[in-house]
């Protein structure tokens, strides 16, 4: 008789190739991001510039008014402060923003 085998491998599934974030650790990062987080759940617009459809999206000057009001130092320094972490946040890849629309990934 022939010998026959089977052989079982398990494929990746897509879920498992996607690795997400870590959260942001850093406290002006995590109040930015927690600001722009709650402005999202109330935003009215999806699927701007790449973001997926149905991804709610906040334009980028939103994004900062909602961090820079959440941020604990000198009022003059907020904006500034609030655009560094958004630009921290985007090349951490826990935002995604493009074409002056900022979303979660």
């Amino acid at each position: 008789e022939a010998i026959t085998s089977c052989v079982i491998a398990p494929e990746e599934r897509q879920a498992d190739g996607i690795r997400r974030a870590a959260l942001p650790g850093g406290g002006n990062q995590r109040l930015a991001y927690d600001a722009i987080s709650a402005a999202l759940k109330d935003a009215r617009t999806f699927g701007q510039a790449s973001a997926p459809p149905g991804r709610p999206c906040i334009e980028l000057e939103a994004a900062i008014t909602a961090a820079a009001s959440r941020l604990p130092c000198d009022p003059k320094r907020r904006r500034e402060r609030a655009q560094s972490a958004i630009t921290t946040l985007v090349s951490k890849g826990n935002l995604q923003h493009q074409e002056g629309w900022v979303w979660v990934p």
